[in-house]
């Protein structure tokens, strides 16, 4: 009888383990899933549609100086080490908006917005950008009568 006890615990021991190994492995697939997903990009909970949204325009309003400053320098853009300059000031301003990013998704999220083109060593502001800024800096004056944080 004692015996059979032992075969049990052992039994069940080694259940027991397979199974914590099985949920370890199903939850690396998971996050793994979570990283594929859409939000697993800095960024990518972000729509421009928020910039309109006086509830979240304060996100917007943090990207306006780049932006002014791209569309300020027109055809010629700017150096990408400009831009990464522009990334570390935005940076330390703004934290909590950059933690767990770096330069390369704020950049990518600002291309793939279709504001900004890169091209090799360079940045410049699309027409859609330009226009972006026009109708953001108009937004910005109409609701509240302030003026945008960026100048």
């Amino acid at each position: 009888m004692p015996f059979l006890v032992v075969v049990a615990a052992v039994v069940a021991f080694v259940l027991i383990v397979s199974l914590l190994l099985l949920a370890d492995l199903a939850e690396r697939k998971h996050v793994q899933q979570l990283r594929l997903g859409p939000l697993s990009q800095p960024f990518s909970a972000l729509s421009i549609v928020h910039a309109f949204d006086p509830e979240r325009f304060m996100l917007w309003d943090t990207q306006l100086p780049l932006l002014e400053q791209l569309n300020s320098a027109g055809s010629k853009g700017c150096s990408l080490a400009q831009l990464h300059s522009f990334y570390l000031q935005l940076a330390r301003r703004y934290p909590e908006l950059h933690e767990g990013s770096g330069f390369e998704h704020w950049l990518g999220f600002l291309a793939a917005s279709e504001l900004v083109r890169l091209q090799t060593d360079r940045g410049y502001i699309t027409a859609e950008g330009r226009q972006f800024v026009r109708e953001f800096l108009k937004c910005r004056v109409a609701a509240g009568g302030r003026a945008p944080a960026s100048r």
